[in-house]
């Protein structure tokens, strides 16, 4: 039998060493359920209080975004209203042409596609083995429904005007719905009237419907081909397009060459292709059927052109 059980003394110290032994373990588990609850409930107030701060920045956050957004479209509405009142000034004042400022100047207009296309293939430039279709036609109104040929024949129509009153000569590729003629006739037909300037007109398309804004397209220089007109032609690009966007108030999406191009490297004068807008975005392509809207792309040009040959010797 052990010691403290024969030492009825030596039993009690035991027991009482026993019972102190439990208290502190009571003491140490309640120690420990009351900090983890300590612990937890800071952790959720911690996480409440950042739970509101995230509420308010993007509370704050989505204020601002209106408020830009507000801004920009009391922005665009001050500018279409600044734009819309300086052509109606132009109408009435009889400036929209400038008569003379284009006097001597042979100008090439391409209205771009045609209504009969043309699923044949010709090389991209004089002797090459890379070749392209023909006229895979071009693209359609998703709100109208209205082929892209007709849209640049009317602009390109619009645009004769104008720069005939301002003194130039002006070719047309095309003046009706179809084109007789392989791709490269139609820079080969700016090459035989010994234009200044090829102005070739164009709608752009989109699998995204919401794309729209203006761009203009001009030939790389490649040796042979269109390194004697490259320069003059991302000149003559840059100027119009920056003319079309202050003009137009339309998202601008550059200028950018092109290299693969039957209209670009079959050409001898300079060149550039103008996508006045997407018909593939519903909004645009109703601007874009507007034979208002249409003068003021034909505006424009006729503007930018000008431009263009005012800083040319």
């Amino acid at each position: 039998m052990p010691e403290y059980e024969q030492n009825p003394k030596s039993r009690r110290e035991f027991r009482r060493s026993q019972q102190k032994k439990r208290r502190r373990q009571r003491i140490i588990a309640y120690t420990v359920i009351i900090t983890t609850l300590i612990i937890a409930v800071t952790a959720a107030l911690s996480y409440a209080k950042d739970e509101q701060i995230i509420t308010d920045i993007s509370a704050g956050q989505n204020q601002e975004l209106d408020n830009l957004q507000a801004t920009n479209i009391i922005t665009h509405e001050v500018n279409k209203a600044a734009l819309d009142k300086d052509w109606a000034d132009r109408a009435k004042t009889g400036t929209a042409s400038v008569k003379g400022r284009l006097a001597g100047k042979i100008i090439c207009i391409d209205p771009g596609h045609a209504s009969n296309t043309n699923s044949g293939t010709e090389p991209i430039g004089p002797g090459a083995s890379q070749t392209k279709v023909t006229e895979p036609g071009g693209t359609a109104g998703i709100s109208t429904g209205v082929p892209e040929y007709k849209v640049t024949l009317d602009i390109a129509q619009k645009l004769k005007g104008l720069l005939q009153a301002d003194g130039a000569k002006v070719v047309m590729i095309r003046e009706g719905d179809t084109f007789n003629g392989m791709g490269r006739d139609r820079p080969l037909m700016a090459n035989s009237v010994g234009a200044n300037l090829f102005v070739r007109i164009h709608c752009d398309g989109s699998e995204n419907p919401s794309a729209h804004g203006a761009s203009m397209l001009y030939p790389a220089s490649i040796p042979g081909w269109t390194d004697d007109i490259a320069a003059e032609s991302g000149k003559a690009a840059y100027i119009v397009q920056q003319t079309i966007v202050a003009e137009l108030g339309v998202p601008n999406l550059g200028t950018v060459e092109h290299s693969d191009m039957m209209g670009f490297n079959w050409s001898n004068v300079p060149v550039f292709l103008a996508e006045v807008g997407f018909m593939t975005n519903p909004e645009e392509d109703i601007r874009l059927n507007s034979p208002a809207y249409q003068q003021r792309i034909a505006q424009a040009l006729d503007d930018g052109i000008s431009t263009y040959f005012s800083t040319t010797t």
